[in-house]
């Protein structure tokens, strides 16, 4: 059966990050504790392997819009892309009998229609597309962060500007033509405190409007000043979904597509990196936002579960045992092997998915956020297990 060029990217990139991105679930006693971070999608190479190194092959093309660096304020990349495949060309399928140079003719001629009519680039990759699996989305392939792309994307990527299409550029699998897309993302962490009578207040919220204004200009003080933290007002005193995240919205947001409610989109986005905005309000009450830059990380964890399983104390003594191993300098997927009781460790040697903010377990990406690469985290008890994390990436 053949299968398209982007299921076999997504399937590589799970292989590559030690495969598999096990999602967040964290529910009662024996429930898998992983990552549910975004799957990285698109031609990859092994983020824990992937040296920096000078382009093997530079496009001739001249960068159409601004650089990436100076347009790209999140770590994930959106393109779409054209798949002309040849015969030979992995996974071409036996359908595919073009040979590689007329394939790579046939690309040029595609890329100078994608010039000339820029707005036809998804029409022109559903018709012409050999990746069957997002020609129907006109090509949009799944966002990446260009760290973890293949070299060839990552050549012709760089010297893109919104828009900007590329020249012919050749993987394993054929001859690409990519358009970069450009949407504005951001983590943002929030604050809301409702009044009575505000959009989806419950019984339960008491205060006026006025007083919900006092105490969110009291608590933008306290945070700015330094007094207290963000995720400390956000977990005392937010109402929103989020609270028990320190305020972090779930993932990454997408400028035009995340946020239901234009206030807190406007000023979420007019915010730069690492800036708190006014006090502003919204149908639901009144709003703190704090922007941050889009990154993840990825850890290697160790899990021992209790309750169902066994009592609280004998696991205990497992995750110490497991510890003092690694304090032994003994590799930590033989550590892993020996002790975690993830159900997929086989496979996953323990690696988790790339973690972006408020997709973990809080506690967990709270403090794997607050490491350093190759650093291991001490035994960390949660409601039904001890974990131990390693931040690798």
């Amino acid at each position: 059966m053949h299968r398209s060029p982007a299921a076999v990217i997504a399937v590589s990139v799970l292989i590559v990050i030690i495969s598999i991105a096990v999602l967040v679930v964290y529910m009662r006693d024996g429930t898998e504790i992983a990552s549910s971070g975004p799957a990285v999608r698109g031609p990859v190479e092994n983020p824990r392997t992937v040296k920096k190194k000078t382009a093997e092959k530079k496009t001739n093309e001249k960068p159409e819009g601004n650089s990436l660096s100076e347009n790209i304020r999140s770590g994930r990349i959106f393109v779409r892309h054209i798949l002309v495949a040849y015969k030979g060309a992995r996974d071409a399928g036996e359908n595919i009998k073009t040979g590689k140079e007329e394939a790579y003719n046939r690309a040029l001629k595609i890329r100078d229609r994608c010039r000339e009519h820029p707005d036809m680039f998804e029409k022109l990759a559903e018709k012409y597309s050999n990746d069957r699996a997002t020609a129907g989305r006109g090509g949009l392939i799944p966002p990446f962060e260009l760290k973890d792309v293949h070299s060839s994307f990552r050549d012709a990527i760089t010297g893109l500007g919104p828009g900007g299409i590329s020249n012919v550029v050749e993987t394993p699998f054929g001859f690409h033509i990519i358009k970069r897309e450009h949407r504005e993302e951001a983590v943002l962490q929030s604050i809301c405190i409702p009044f009575k009578g505000a959009l989806h207040a419950g019984e339960g919220v008491l205060l006026s409007r006025e007083q919900a204004r006092s105490r969110a200009f009291d608590i933008r003080r306290r945070i700015v000043s330094g007094e207290t933290l963000f995720a400390d007002m956000a977990r005392k005193y937010s109402r929103d979904p989020w609270a028990v995240h320190g305020g972090f919205m779930r993932g990454v947001v997408t400028k035009g597509h995340s946020i239901p409610h234009r206030e807190i989109e406007k000023e979420a986005f007019s915010l730069e990196e690492g800036e708190i905005s006014p006090v502003f309000s919204s149908p639901l009450g009144f709003h703190i936002i704090k922007r941050h830059r889009v990154e993840s990380r990825q850890a290697c964890h160790i899990v021992v579960y209790y309750g169902r399983t066994r009592p609280k104390h004998e696991a205990r003594k497992i995750i110490n045992r497991a510890y003092t191993a690694l304090q032994k300098k003994i590799p930590f997927q033989e550590v892993v092997k020996t002790f975690s009781e993830e159900k997929n460790r086989e496979k996953t040697k323990g690696f988790t998915h790339p973690v972006y903010r408020g997709t973990w377990i809080f506690p967990l990406e709270e403090k794997l956020f607050s490491m350093d690469i190759s650093e291991i985290s001490k035994p960390i008890e949660l409601e039904n297990a001890f974990v131990i994390i390693a931040r690798v990436r």
